[in-house]
């Protein structure tokens, strides 16, 4: 077993209870990374935690930005923050959107009544 293939406590309150937080998966140079949401504190995180170089890899403008966004179909977008909306149950969310890129998600976000903040690591 690798380090990549062990599951890994919550990232806040260290305990091992958490669910499937998003339907989608970051795949990246053969490692799949599941979006977990913590039962006991609510957060959201990565499992396992991608280490820092693969994070600097991962988010690296060759990798992942201005190819990726010349002509976007925000459609996608649109959907998951709708799926996201129908699943939270806090009344005055905040969304932080790690390594956002250019903001689409964001931008789709702000279709509702909520507080969202984006983070671009460069």
């Amino acid at each position: 077993m690798t380090e990549l293939d062990k599951k890994i406590n919550c990232i806040v309150c260290e305990s091992n209870d958490h669910l499937t937080a998003h339907p989608y998966t970051l795949n990246y140079k053969e490692n799949i990374f599941e979006y977990r949401k913590c039962s006991n504190c609510n957060v959201t995180f990565l499992s396992p935690t991608p280490s820092e170089e693969m994070f600097s890899e991962i988010y690296s403008s060759n990798n992942y930005h201005a190819h990726h966004y010349d002509e976007v179909d925000t459609t996608s977008y649109d959907d998951s923050a709708s799926l996201l909306i129908n699943h939270l149950r806090n009344d005055n969310p905040t969304i932080l959107d790690y390594g956002c890129g250019f903001g689409h998600f964001i931008t789709s976000l702000k279709n509702y009544p909520i507080e969202t903040i984006g983070f671009v690591m460069e």
